[in-house]
């Protein structure tokens, strides 16, 4: 199953994709990210990448930590 939001905010675009994939110890979960920035912003999109990709981490980690839990 995948899921796909986009949206603005002020000049900006952004598009996230979660995909869910059957396998063998269980599910799969993905996470595609693609942003884009205009102007000055766009200057800090090394910055800007490498904290979303820190906080999808950590967010992912607490998600299937719940999961397991409440499984158990």
């Amino acid at each position: 199953m995948e899921i796909t939001f986009t949206g603005a905010s002020g000049p900006d675009r952004f598009e996230v994709s979660y995909l869910t994939e059957e396998t063998a110890p269980g599910t799969r979960l993905s996470c595609h990210m693609r942003m884009e920035q205009k102007g000055l912003f766009a200057l800090a999109d090394p910055v800007v990448a490498a904290s979303l990709r820190r906080d999808f981490a950590a967010n992912l980690r607490n998600l299937e930590a719940l999961l397991e839990t409440r499984a158990e």
